[in-house]
């Protein structure tokens, strides 16, 4: 099931040490995300999303996120360190951000995908957030 899990800095150590090859890991360092705008440029350059689309927009950020062709691995963990400063100048957008995995993102690479894109395949889409 995919969903947002808190993780002790140990549990961090041990996913990032024992993932898999072919497994997707996104590290994002909230002291460098503290808004919106740093989020969005850090995970359209990390996914290498297309350049001209980095500004901030939630429904261009969704479809991004849940686009097949960005995401070829079967299993993406996307970490967030340092979660108290993340997006930390902006909390309602944090809160934005955070709901979009859980109602949207998540569900989407679930089982969503199945039904929504022809051949669609689903895929294992966890958040940690390190503690």
């Amino acid at each position: 099931m995919n969903q947002i899990k808190r993780i002790t800095r140990e549990e961090y150590i041990t996913l990032v040490e024992k993932r898999q090859r072919k497994d997707m890991v996104v590290q994002v360092d909230g002291a460098f995300c503290k808004t919106l705008k740093n989020y969005f440029k850090f995970i359209y350059q990390r996914l290498n999303f297309p350049a001209d689309t980095i500004r901030p927009s939630y429904n261009g950020y969704d479809d991004w996120m849940t686009d097949g062709w960005f995401f070829n691995n079967d299993k993406i963990h996307l970490i967030i360190l340092n979660y108290d400063m993340f997006i930390s100048e902006d909390i309602e957008a944090k809160q934005i951000i955070m709901d979009h995995f859980e109602t949207h993102i998540l569900p989407w690479w679930e089982h969503d995908v199945v039904n929504c894109v022809v051949g669609g395949k689903t895929k294992e889409f966890n958040v940690y957030i390190v503690e």
